[in-house]
C-alpha cells in the first residue's frame, strides 16, 4: 500500500468519502482537530501542507486540493483566512470551487486565527487543548508565574508566553483579571525596538497567557555571570546602557514607570537577531 493510500486512509476520522456527508452538515473543525491533521500531513511526507493544515482541510473538503501547492507559492499561510471573493487566490478558477471555498471555509477558523493579527484579539480557551502552541523550552519563573518559549501551530513563528496561574478563589481570580487587564492595556500603547511587541493574549481555566516577541536568547544576570567574559561580550554588554536608557525614556515620555528593572527579576533581555 502506497503512502498516498495510507494517508487517505487515515484521514477517513476527518473526511469521510466524497457524497457521503453533506458538507452544510458537517461540524467545525477543533484546534486538536487540525493539529492532528497537520501531524499526520507531515509524517506522510507532506511538511509544506502540515504548516496550512486549515487550506489543506478546506481545499479537502471541496476536492480541490490539486490547487494547494500553487496557493503554497503564493505565500498564502492560514493566517489568510478567511477569504473574500475578492482575495481569494485566482489559482481556484472554478466559480462554483470558489463559492464553496468561501462557503466551507468557515469550518476552519478558530480562535487560534485572532491571537496573531496584529494588536491580536484577546480569547478564552475553555480547553487548553485547542491552544495552537507547543512548548520548545522554559525561559524563567519567578512569583508572578513562568515565561516559555513556544512555537505557533498556525504560522510557526516563535514567541516568548508569560503564564499567570489563575487565583484558586473568586476575589483572587478577579482581582489578578483585573492587574492582567491593566497591564495589556500599557503594553498596547507601547511600541519601540528595546521594549518587548504584545502579540496576543489568552486566558483558559487555569493560565492568563500573554504572548510577546521577540524571544530572547538569555536576560543579563546571565549574561555577566558568564566566566570569562569575551571582549566581544564586554564591548556588546557596553551598548546595553544606552539600549535600556532609550527604552526608559520612551517610557517616562508615556507617562509610565516601570519600577522593577534589575537583571535579578530577568527583564532586561538580549535579543539573538539584534545582539541588544
Amino acid at each position: 500500500m502506497d503512502e498516498a493510500t495510507l494517508l487517505d486512509e487515515a484521514m477517513l476520522a476527518w473526511f469521510p468519502p466524497l457524497g457521503t456527508v453533506e458538507l452544510s452538515t458537517r461540524s467545525t473543525f477543533t484546534e486538536t482537530d487540525l493539529r492532528n491533521i497537520s501531524d499526520l500531513l507531515h509524517r506522510s511526507g507532506k511538511p509544506s501542507w502540515s504548516r496550512i493544515p486549515r487550506i489543506y482541510t478546506t481545499l479537502r473538503l471541496i476536492d480541490e486540493l490539486d490547487v494547494i501547492d500553487s496557493f503554497l507559492s503564493c505565500g498564502i499561510s492560514d493566517l489568510s483566512l478567511p477569504f473574500s471573493q475578492r482575495t481569494l487566490p485566482g489559482q481556484l478558477k472554478d466559480q462554483s470551487s470558489r463559492v464553496r471555498f468561501l462557503e466551507v471555509q468557515s469550518k476552519v477558523l478558530t480562535k487560534a486565527l485572532d491571537l496573531e493579527r496584529e494588536r491580536g484579539k484577546h480569547r478564552h480557551f475553555s480547553n487548553p487543548d485547542d491552544l495552537p502552541f507547543k512548548k520548545i523550552a522554559e525561559l524563567g519563573k519567578g512569583g508572578y508565574g513562568f515565561v516559555d518559549k513556544v512555537l505557533s501551530t498556525v504560522t510557526y513563528r516563535e514567541y516568548a508566553r508569560k503564564l499567570i496561574p489563575r487565583g484558586r478563589t473568586f476575589r483572587q481570580d478577579r482581582d489578578l483579571l483585573r492587574d492582567f487587564e491593566n497591564e495589556l492595556q500599557v503594553l498596547k500603547k507601547l511600541s519601540h525596538q528595546h521594549i518587548v511587541r504584545l502579540i496576543g493574549s489568552y486566558t483558559d481555566p487555569r493560565y492568563v497567557g500573554v504572548l510577546m516577541d521577540p524571544v530572547a536568547d538569555c536576560n543579563l544576570k546571565v549574561l555577566l555571570n558568564a566566566h570569562p567574559l569575551s571582549s566581544d561580550t564586554r564591548s556588546l554588554v557596553r551598548t546595553f546602557y544606552g539600549c535600556l536608557a532609550s527604552a526608559v525614556l520612551y517610557l517616562h515620555e508615556n507617562k509610565l514607570r516601570h519600577k522593577d528593572i534589575k537583571p535579578e527579576v530577568g527583564n532586561i533581555l538580549k535579543n539573538p537577531e539584534s545582539g541588544y
